[in-house]
């Protein structure tokens, strides 16, 4: 579990559209914080969580974002053909 004993920490894959809902619905959630984010463009990113929590970690590559102890609980906010080969990486940790 995350260094927030009380809370869930999700790190979310993607900074589009879908992630901003996705990170909307952890913030309403009392039981999780949104922890990380990662995205190909760490501008998209950094908005994503200037938007939504300053304090979230930003990564540029997935396996970063997975090995962070903050992080237990991953939503890929991406295209299905996309986020195939992150699937595996993910059950792994």
């Amino acid at each position: 579990m995350s260094h927030d004993k009380k809370r869930l920490g999700v790190g979310i894959r993607g900074a589009g559209q879908v992630a901003y809902e996705h990170a909307k619905a952890v913030g309403n959630n009392p039981h999780l914080y949104f922890a990380a984010v990662c995205s190909r463009s760490a501008e998209s990113a950094q908005r994503l969580a200037a938007h939504h929590n300053l304090e979230a970690k930003v990564y540029r590559h997935y396996e970063d974002m997975i090995a962070d102890a903050a992080v237990d609980i991953v939503s890929i906010c991406m295209p299905g053909k996309r986020s195939w080969p992150m699937r595996p990486i993910s059950i792994s940790y």
